[in-house]
């Protein structure tokens, strides 16, 4: 492994103190003399304190200590992963320095088969974050929560609000799906819909979510990189500077942060958007402590099904849509009653997306196939794949 400390400023051991049984007792914590080594199915936290393609101030605050303490002090709950905190990636000289140093970071972190924590401010560090895939030489799905779909203008500079067009346009190119969850309608831009429409990207509307909160968990589950940004939450629960009356609540970010952990496909997981100065009642830096708890205890949870386990360990049903020449081929897990839906592989198509044709579903969408509907999500796959 590359040696990523170079990247990285200590903080203070605050966790040295904690009694056993909660969390900051068994974290191994980047100190001035110390700096933790990473082993596969390790969760390694850093922070990342890059606000200037924003109007939010970070000054005296990039040490992110508040939020540091507040994970120490939760419960261990039997956890079984190490948990690392590799302490700061300061921002380099330019944006663009700490945007090389993060891809680096994350994939050295990814090659060692650990899973990165990034809590961040400027949510365009999801570009970053989706290079460092790279060398994995994978074909990803990209997951996040947010009010709007950030688009932005390729011909224009990169900021927190418009990212997602230069994302698409890196070259080289190795996005297989974006969704996102919690979008608010009047936030979004018939053009932006447009675009999602022509690459059967998935939307997940706050309302359709309110209704089902479970509706996010296949799409979460499909997802190798899942993304939230604090912007999605209503203001009430979280002070973002926004100020959106509308939004995802605290309970329900928690939730999809368990669901991220729970699924095996998920191997990074960022909370973007937090400015540690304006947290003056530390409500925020205990409601990301809590986020990142409980991704951990899904991880801890995971039963890996696919596309780690064997197809052997599930019920096979099979469906027939009237007017389509194949079968739909609906999978369900026997450890945990998850459902997956097969889409057909071209072979001329080799192994590049081997990873996307079998694809998390609900039981919702079996009912509609043998309703004689076609899943959506089934004609979204096979579009990306011919």
């Amino acid at each position: 492994m590359n040696d990523i400390s170079i990247y990285f400023s200590p903080v203070e051991n605050y966790a040295k103190e904690i009694k056993k049984g909660f969390l900051g007792h068994r974290m191994h914590v980047h100190t001035v003399n110390y700096f933790p080594d990473i082993n596969p199915n390790d969760i390694v936290i850093f922070s990342v304190p890059e606000f200037r393609n924003t109007h939010v101030s970070v000054e005296g605050s990039v040490e992110y200590m508040n939020f540091r303490r507040s994970l120490s002090e939760l419960s261990d709950n039997e956890l079984s992963a190490e948990v690392l905190d590799i302490g700061i990636l300061s921002p380099g000289e330019t944006i663009e320095d700490t945007n090389y140093a993060l891809r680096s970071a994350v994939s050295e972190i990814l090659k060692q088969q650990a899973i990165p924590i990034v809590i961040g401010g400027q949510h365009d560090l999801l570009i970053p974050l989706y290079q460092a895939y790279e060398a994995t030489e994978q074909i990803i799905n990209i997951c996040t929560v947010d009010p709007k779909i950030d688009l932005g203008n390729p011909s224009e500079s990169i900021n927190h609000k418009g990212f997602l067009s230069h994302l698409l346009m890196h070259q080289p190119g190795h996005l297989f799906n974006y969704s996102c969850i919690g979008t608010q309608t009047h936030f979004l831009k018939r053009e932006e819909l447009d675009l999602f429409d022509r690459l059967y990207f998935d939307i997940l509307r706050l309302g359709e979510f309110k209704s089902d909160t479970k509706k996010a968990e296949p799409i979460i589950r499909n997802s190798d990189l899942f993304n939230i940004d604090l912007d999605a939450m209503k203001y009430s629960d979280y002070q973002n500077l926004d100020y959106s009356p509308n939004g995802i609540s605290s309970d329900e970010v928690c939730r999809l942060s368990r669901y991220a952990g729970y699924a095996d496909k998920v191997s990074a997981f960022s909370i973007f958007g937090y400015a540690p100065a304006n947290d003056n009642r530390m409500n925020e830096a205990a409601l990301i402590a809590q986020m990142v708890w409980y991704f951990m205890e899904g991880y801890a949870l995971r039963k890996k099904d696919y596309p780690i386990g064997s197809k052997r360990m599930y019920s096979k049903f099979t469906v027939s849509i009237q007017d389509m020449k194949d079968d739909i081929v609906f999978y369900k897990s026997d450890k945990t009653e998850r459902w997956w839906l097969e889409v057909p592989y071209p072979p001329e198509k080799g192994i590049k997306f081997e990873r996307h044709y079998l694809i998390p579903c609900d039981y919702e969408d079996y009912e509609k196939a043998a309703q004689n509907e076609l899943p959506d999500l089934w004609w979204k796959t096979y579009r990306k794949l011919i």
